[in-house]
């Protein structure tokens, strides 16, 4: 997959887990129940708490169970002795089947559903090409089983958030901005000529992008909308009409009176930029 550097899965196998396995038919066979004989399990293997004591202003829990020597191998828990009800005495192994079987390492669930993580380092491209391509080739080459299925996760779901979010917000912000330069101009010309001259100002940002090499994020994404901002302020502070443009003044006085007008918002903006980045 280009873009792809490496990929890392977790391991599937590897865990050892003691398995007992209650047989039904024995246990009423002595007049025991399944219950009764995970009850005796869960105290003789993983031991019961039966009291606590007391020593000055601290307590301290007793717990009882078979000692080490008869719990240390599938063999021994088979001989556990267990007294029935019937007052007969049998071991485990004639009611259960103790035996050592193989399964994931790390038990991991999501959403009540146990999950397996791919681990992949994306370069020279950036995630979310990478992610579609993923989607594509998984959607034609694997066949997944029924109650299976793919999620990614990481910077790829932070960032399809973040999209989810500007998709609502950037529409909004922009309604804002224009219903404010028409409530400042009282012309909708106006309103429009400005606030349609932000795209170009993005323009050098995306060449700048290309040029460097980097790829868009929520991070280049943020800096686009603070430099739509920027050039949003510039424009209402150097479209503010000066006096002469309303009078007889010749064609020189009003570039030079438009020159400084716009000459201190934009000093005053790039200052800001500055003291901003310090």
């Amino acid at each position: 997959m280009p873009g792809v550097t490496s990929a890392l899965a977790e391991r599937l196998v590897g865990g050892r887990y003691l398995d007992i396995d209650i047989k039904r038919e024995k246990a009423a066979r002595y007049g025991m129940t399944v219950g009764d004989v995970q009850l005796f399990v869960s105290s003789a293997i993983g031991g019961a708490m039966v009291g606590e004591t007391v020593e000055g202003v601290e307590r301290y829990p007793i717990n009882i169970r078979y000692p080490q020597s008869y719990r240390d191998s599938p063999e021994t828990l088979r001989q556990l002795p267990i007294l029935t009800p019937l007052k007969q005495q049998i071991v485990l192994g004639d009611v259960a089947e103790v035996k050592v079987v193989t399964g994931p390492s790390m038990l991991k669930t999501e959403n009540a559903r146990p999950t397996s993580w791919i681990y992949i380092d994306a370069r020279d491209r950036d995630m979310v090409s990478v992610v579609h391509d993923l989607q594509q080739a998984i959607g034609k080459e694997v066949k997944l089983k029924p109650g299976i299925s793919v999620s990614y996760s990481g910077q790829f779901e932070l960032l399809e958030r973040a999209n989810q979010k500007l998709k609502l917000m950037v529409p909004m912000t922009l309604m804002i901005i224009f219903v404010l330069l028409y409530l400042a101009f009282r012309r909708v010309g106006e309103a429009l000529l400005i606030i349609t001259s932000v795209p170009f100002a993005l323009v050098g940002g995306i060449w700048f992008l290309y040029w460097m090499g980097f790829h868009l994020s929520v991070a280049t994404g943020t800096g686009f909308i603070a430099l739509a901002g920027w050039r949003q302020n510039l424009a209402c502070d150097a479209d503010v009409p000066a006096p002469c443009h309303r009078g007889g003044a010749s064609l020189e006085i009003r570039r030079l009176s438009a020159s400084i007008s716009s000459t201190r918002p934009c000093t005053r903006g790039r200052c800001c930029a500055c003291g901003r980045r310090r």
